[in-house]
C-alpha cells in the first residue's frame, strides 16, 4: 500500500495493530478498524470507494478519514452522513524532536478532567476522560496551576492543543507540541497531526515546528 507522508494515518493504524488491511490495489487502499465502526482509505475515486466498503465491510463503519472531496461527498450520499471536517495532514519527518522541552509538562490527572473538557468543548467530557485514563493527555503547568493541554487522539494522532486565556503567548503550545513529538519519536512513531481548514494559528505552530503539509488533505466524516 502507499507508505507516502500523506497515508501516515493509515500506516500507522496498521503500525499500532489498530486496524487491518481490509484491500489494497492500484486505485487505493482500505484500512479497516479491529472493531470495524472506523475505515481509513485513499481511494479517490467516490463511487468506487462505496462499492469496495459495500462489498468488503461486514457492516457499515460510522466514522471514516478520507483523502479527496469526492470521496467525502459519496460517502454522505451513500451512507446518509450529515457532518463531515476538512482537514490538511502533516507529518513531522525528523528524527530528533524540533526544540528542548524546558516547560513543567505531566500527564493530567481526572481531577483536571472537568477543566480540560471546558475549554475543549467536550460536552459530557467523555473524551477527554478517556484520554486521561489511556495516558494520551498532558499539561503544561505554572506554579502548579494549569496552563494548557495537548495530547493523542486515539487515532495516535496529536491534537487537542489548548492554552487558558491567562496564559497565552507564551511559548506553552510550541512546548506542549515539542513534547508530544519527543514522545512519538522515543516510541518509534511519526507525529503526525490534522488540522482543520481555517485554523491559522494551527498551521502556523505546525510551520514553526518543522512539520510538512502532505499532498492530500485528511477529511473526517461520520
Amino acid at each position: 500500500m502507499n507508505t507516502a507522508p500523506e497515508c501516515i494515518d493509515m500506516t500507522e493504524s496498521l503500525r499500532r495493530g489498530a486496524g487491518r488491511l481490509l484491500y489494497n490495489g492500484d486505485e487505493g487502499s482500505l484500512v479497516l478498524s479491529t472493531d470495524g465502526t472506523f475505515l481509513l482509505s485513499d481511494i479517490q475515486d467516490g463511487a468506487l470507494l462505496c462499492e469496495k466498503i459495500r462489498t468488503l465491510c461486514p457492516a457499515a463503519p460510522k466514522l471514516f478519514t478520507v483523502k479527496s472531496d469526492d470521496a467525502a461527498a459519496a460517502l454522505m450520499r451513500e451512507f446518509s452522513l450529515h457532518d463531515s471536517m476538512r482537514c490538511t495532514q502533516w507529518v513531522y519527518e525528523k528524527g530528533e524532536p524540533p526544540c528542548p522541552v524546558t516547560a513543567d509538562i505531566r500527564p493530567l490527572t481526572q481531577e483536571h478532567a472537568a477543566l480540560a473538557a471546558s475549554v475543549y468543548h467536550d460536552g459530557d467530557g467523555a473524551y477527554i476522560r478517556d484520554r486521561i485514563e489511556h495516558g494520551a493527555l498532558f499539561g503544561v503547568f505554572e506554579s502548579d496551576a494549569l496552563a494548557g493541554f495537548a495530547g493523542f487522539h486515539d487515532d495516535s494522532s496529536m491534537g487537542m492543543l489548548e492554552i487558558l486565556p491567562p496564559f497565552r503567548r507564551r511559548g506553552y503550545a510550541a512546548q506542549l507540541e515539542a513534547f508530544l513529538i519527543a514522545a512519538a519519536l522515543k516510541e518509534g512513531r511519526t507525529p503526525y497531526c490534522h488540522v482543520v481548514d481555517g485554523n491559522e494559528a494551527s498551521l502556523h505552530l505546525q510551520r514553526k515546528m518543522g512539520l510538512t503539509c502532505t499532498r492530500l488533505p485528511a477529511i473526517w466524516v461520520n
